[in-house]
């Protein structure tokens, strides 16, 4: 959208019109008007956990919008998300979760940890682990929507 205002996040119910003008029904009310024209963007919410309890051995579990997680990588031990500012550099303030709008809009990249563990033990009766970290520079949003 143009100008100051920024948004919000709602969870459309229905929507009415296949064409043309129509009407979104939200979970909550808005905060704000909005002018005719504005847009409207869909996202899903992904959640992403490990759970040690259902399964034999660790698997890495996602639920998308809520929904009831399914089994996505087993032997997936651990799974930390991380973000890289683009502050203090060049080592880069790195943060579990940035804090606020300010410090999101100096995001650089988003920092993927995660571990994984053998289905069956090696000679020595350990379990084979691997752990690795990928660095994924997304798509500033707000930057691709002013140009």
């Amino acid at each position: 959208m143009a100008g100051a205002v920024r948004g919000e996040i709602v969870r459309v119910t229905a929507v009415s019109g296949s064409s043309g003008q129509g009407t979104i029904r939200t979970d909550t009310a808005l905060v704000q008007s909005y002018p005719s024209g504005s847009g409207v963007y869909a996202l899903e919410e992904r959640t992403y956990a490990v759970d040690t309890k259902t399964y034999e051995q660790p698997v890495l579990t996602r639920s998308v919008n809520r929904q009831t997680a399914q089994p996505l990588a087993r032997g997936i031990e651990s799974l930390r998300i991380r973000y890289r500012l683009d502050q203090n550099c060049p080592t880069c303030t790195v943060v579990d979760l940035p804090s606020d709008d300010p410090t999101w809009a100096q995001l650089n990249e988003v920092l993927i940890s995660a571990t994984a563990v053998s289905r069956q033990n090696l000679s020595t009766g350990e379990r084979l682990r691997e752990s690795a970290t990928v660095a994924v520079q997304p798509l500033n949003l707000e930057a691709a929507l002013a140009s």
